[in-house]
């Protein structure tokens, strides 16, 4: 009968079979039924598959049979009814393919068979496929499968209704090599006894029935399995058993003549719903609030996960986690009695404390410790803080136990493993306030190490950095200074610990110093601490590369970056202040640095401080200095083992000590031009070491150019000397020190070298260089000089007077050019208008330019007074007012005094103001083109603009 169908309709293929149960496909849809299992009453288990109403296929699986093989059906064996069958998807572990499970009960027995498909189902002997077996079997022998009420969720339970009781199983998946399908021994779930066979067991019968046990009662009509429990219906009764501990919960008795005689019970398997039948009536069975003591239930067996799992409430939680704590502290499993003790946070902490401390076990009371203080709340400070400490001091106690007894690798291994947790323990305490406690302990106890760790934990640098610079292991603190670059802290620290770890490790920290992490390090901060000169060589190699970098890399610092070089900030850095502690295997050089650096040598009046980039060059200066001294030291040592071996100094020494001279002088050279190098400074430093090319380098840059060429003499050097002699811009103090170095070779009495020396300077002449002659030299040897002279005299006087000539053509040109100016004249018409107020020209005094604009003269002056500068308008009326005194002086009407100036000068210095340029084409206009056109005075003229 299809569910969408009123209408039965016939199987003609199973005519004949009594159907006893039947394992339905779970991928069955509403046209076909799929793979369906049939278990008859004669023993067979039949493969069925039903399409539109029509069997499409029936096949023999498997024939259950006393005697029979079990492949075929065989009419003289004994026939074993099928009463349950179930099939079930399994995964086999070898391969952890799908295979088919298929159950199935038949008389005292459990049979199983498994394959790919139900086509593939091994066929066996039934002593083969056999897994479990009865010794009675009940003629009503169910078999329900469902899913574990506790425990793990995925997990298939069989239930299976027997003469001797329910046996109940877990299905194992996957299933393993073996095939044993089963989930180790089966329980036995016996009947519930009826109440009225216990009261005539007690009270009736006689002596010997009343000792004897009672007989056990018969098997059920029927079976069904609720959520947590196990239905029965029985001939008088229905009774629930508890499928956890097997215990009767309930039981009913069955009015016959009310409701009918009992049938059998079902189950929905989709919507969950139980129902129990009779030959009248049609129950169904509500069970509510089914779970509500299973956690209980399940802490009385002490199956303590599956009851905490079970709890719906916090106070439910807490007697499972408590009682599950007291069960293994009193088992002996201290550890893991901590731990969950940890967990019950209801459970006073003394009392948890004191009972560790009762039996003696640190480990456990530590383990409670740690616990505690993970779930402690975050706000919650205070008692994090003293769970912290507390831990910490057990562990330490704990560890130092475990030291003293680790003499195998084992007690090792796990002595190891203790410093891990006691690492993880520090790290859950790096946010709280007791890193001096902790710091206090793990110093007196001894672990170095993990103080360390938990110091960089709470990134807590400082303390990381001492601890290695104390055990002299300055490898690791640069190594750890360059993590800490990378998580941006460290720069402080770099300054702090300078002198220490570049005195020991100087090449490792100065490759930090120049990692792109460090370029905020100020370097006049870490220069004290670079700055050594009695250091060893390797040291002051180190330095250099330092200072080398800095001067290419901070150029706002050594004056090469804008505002530095005109003069640096407003104002400049303070000297740090230099510690030179005891951790160094030898500071004598140290100390002898920061004497030099503070005290050794002032700034030059005029030149920046050592507080500035300065600095940097002048350490530069001297590291090179005595980088030199040490080669010439060398080159003598191996000249004096070359003269007493009789043999020529090595070639490799000289070539040492000139190259170290030589990157000093590329230095200067490159800084010659920088405001901050100090040329005084390095001058008494390269004349105190005695370099002497240096020197003649730093006079030259001082504009000390005699001196330079004096120095160079000194030395023999006439090539340095030349080029000295070259650099002063004044053509007298060159031709100057050309003759010093004329003075300086005449001595040698060569010719061809005095006449060389004219040639080269280009300053000297023959007659500049003949009061330096000796009177043995004869004049002939300068024949070709002279004549030279002679002739360049020759060719200045015929350019001078060529020049005399140009000169004397341009005086005539400019005298024409100017009677031409004062004969120039101007027509005009007779009834030229003046431009500004249009009246004829010549009614009265006017002006006219040579662009022959007209202007009267009071006109003009209105036009040019607003435009002229106070000084000019002052001027402009003063000498208005002196040609008014000449007109009345002339006129005879007043008795003044002559006037300083004649009339004709007075008249022309008024031209020169009034008439200096046209106002209409001159500069004029172009000054006031911006001038609107109606200025702010002039309001009757705004006014007549006015919109009404």
């Amino acid at each position: 009968l299809n569910f969408q169908s009123n209408q039965a309709k016939p199987l003609p293929k199973l005519k004949g079979h009594q159907i006893e149960t039947v394992a339905w496909d779970p991928d069955s849809t509403p046209a076909s039924t799929r793979d369906l299992i049939v278990g008859t009453e004669r023993g067979q288990l039949l493969h069925v598959v039903i399409n539109d109403g029509k069997e499409k296929l029936v096949r023999p699986l498997y024939a259950f049979e006393l005697g029979g093989s079990g492949r075929q059906p065989n009419a003289a064996a004994i026939h074993q009814p099928v009463c349950g069958v179930h099939r079930e998807r399994v995964q086999c572990k070898a391969d952890m393919a799908e295979r088919i499970l298929v159950l199935a009960a038949a008389g005292c027995g459990l049979y199983a068979f498994m394959g790919p498909s139900l086509e593939g189902l091994t066929p066996r002997e039934t002593s083969k496929a056999l897994v479990y077996e009865v010794p009675r079997d009940s003629p009503h022998g169910d078999l329900l499968v469902d899913s574990a009420c506790v425990g793990d969720a995925f997990a298939k339970n069989i239930f299976w209704l027997t003469g001797v009781g329910v046996l109940s199983c877990t299905i194992k998946n996957p299933v393993e090599a073996d095939n044993a399908v089963l989930e180790g021994p089966p329980s036995i779930i016996p009947f519930p006894p009826s109440p009225k066979e216990i009261v005539k067991h007690n009270h009736g019968g006689s002596l010997v029935s009343s000792l004897l046990p009672p007989e056990p009662p018969p098997a059920p009509l029927a079976m069904a399995l609720a959520r947590y429990h196990i239905i029965f219906l029985f001939n008088d009764r229905w009774a629930a058993v508890s499928r956890i501990n097997h215990d009767l919960v309930q039981q009913q008795e069955w009015a016959k003549t009310t409701h009918g005689l009992p049938r059998g019970l079902s189950r929905d398997l989709h919507g969950e719903r139980l129902w129990m039948y009779s030959d009248k009536q049609l129950f169904e069975i509500v069970a509510e609030r089914e779970d509500r003591s299973i956690w209980l239930l399940l802490l009385r067996m002490e199956r303590f996960d599956e009851a905490l799992k079970a709890c719906t409430l916090p106070a439910q939680r807490t007697r499972v986690l408590a009682a599950h704590a007291d069960w293994l502290f009193r088992t002996g499993k201290f550890v893991e009695a901590a731990k969950k003790f940890a967990e019950d946070t209801a459970v006073p902490f003394e009392h948890v404390a004191l009972r560790f401390l009762q039996v003696d076990h640190k480990p456990a009371l530590l383990e409670y410790l740690r616990c505690r203080l993970r779930r402690c709340q975050k706000d919650d400070r205070v008692t994090r803080a003293l769970l912290g400490v507390w831990a910490v001091e057990m562990s330490l106690a704990h560890l130092n136990d475990m030291r003293l007894a680790a003499h195998g690798s084992k007690a090792r291994a796990a002595l190891d493993v203790e410093r891990g947790k006691l690492k993880e323990l520090l790290r859950d305490c790096k946010d709280l306030d007791v890193h001096e406690p902790l710091y206090h302990l793990l110093q007196s106890h001894g672990w170095l190490d993990e103080l360390a760790y938990f110091a960089e934990a709470r990134r807590d640098f400082n303390t990381v950095i001492v601890h290695h610079v104390s055990r002299r292991d300055c490898v690791s603190a640069i190594n750890k200074l360059a993590d800490f670059q990378a998580d941006g802290a460290g720069e402080d620290l770099v300054c702090r610990f300078a002198p220490v770890l570049f005195g020991a490790e100087p090449r490792a920290f100065v490759s930090l110093l120049l990692r792109p992490q460090l370029e905020k390090v100020d370097p006049l901060s870490v220069l004290p601490a670079v700055y050594l000169p009695r250091a060893p060589p390797s040291h002051r190699a180190e330095a250099l590369r330092y200072l080398k970098h800095v001067v290419q890399n901070h150029p706002e610092l050594i004056g090469q970056g804008g505002e530095a070089a005109a003069g640096g900030g407003e104002s400049a850095p303070s000297v740090p202040s230099i510690r030179t502690g005891s951790l160094l295997p030898d500071n004598d050089f140290v100390t002898g640095a920061v004497e030099d650096f503070l005290g050794g040598a002032g700034a030059a009046p005029g030149c920046g401080s050592w507080a500035s980039g300065t600095a940097v060059l002048n350490a530069s200066v001297v590291l090179f200095a005595c980088d030199c001294v040490d080669a010439k030291a060398k080159e003598q040592a191996a000249a004096g083992a070359a003269s007493r071996a009789a043999e020529s100094p090595p070639e490799a020494a000289v070539a040492i000590a000139g190259g170290a001279e030589d990157q000093l002088i590329e230095f200067l050279t490159e800084q010659q031009s920088n405001t901050l190098l100090d040329p005084r400074f390095a001058l008494r430093v390269c004349t105190e070491k005695g370099l002497s090319r240096a020197a003649v380098l730093l006079y030259g840059i001082m504009g000390m150019h005699e001196e330079a060429v004096d120095v160079a003499l000194q030395q023999g050097d006439v090539g340095l000397a030349k080029q000295n002699a070259c650099k002063p811009p004044d053509a007298r103090l060159r031709q100057k020190l050309w003759l010093r170095i004329v003075e300086n070779q005449v001595a040698s009495g060569d010719v061809q070298i005095i006449t060389g020396l004219i040639r080269e300077s280009q300053e000297l002449s023959v007659r500049d260089v003949l009061p330096y002659m000796s009177d043995a030299m004869t004049i002939s040897a300068f024949q070709a000089e002279i004549c030279e002279c002679l002739d360049k005299y020759e060719n200045q006087i015929e350019t001078m007077r060529q020049e005399m000539d140009d000169h004397q053509r341009a005086l005539e040109a400019f005298k024409e050019d100017l009677k031409e100016a004062e004969e120039r004249t101007v027509t005009i018409e007779q009834d030229q208008p003046c431009e500004i107020c249009g009246i004829p020209a010549m009614q009265e005094r006017f002006y006219v330019f040579a662009c022959t604009h007209c202007f009267h003269e009071a006109c003009l002056r209105a036009l040019i007074l607003p435009t002229l500068s106070q000084e000019s308008s002052d001027r402009l009326l003063a000498l208005e007012a002196t040609r008014v005194e000449h007109q009345a002086a002339a006129a005879g009407s007043l008795a003044v005094s002559q006037p300083a100036k004649t009339l004709a000068e007075v008249d022309d210095a008024l031209d020169g103001i009034l008439a200096d340029d046209c106002p209409l084409c001159g500069h004029l206009m172009i000054q006031t083109i911006t001038r609107p056109f109606v200025d702010a005075h002039e309001q009757e003229e705004i006014d007549s603009w006015a919109l009404s």
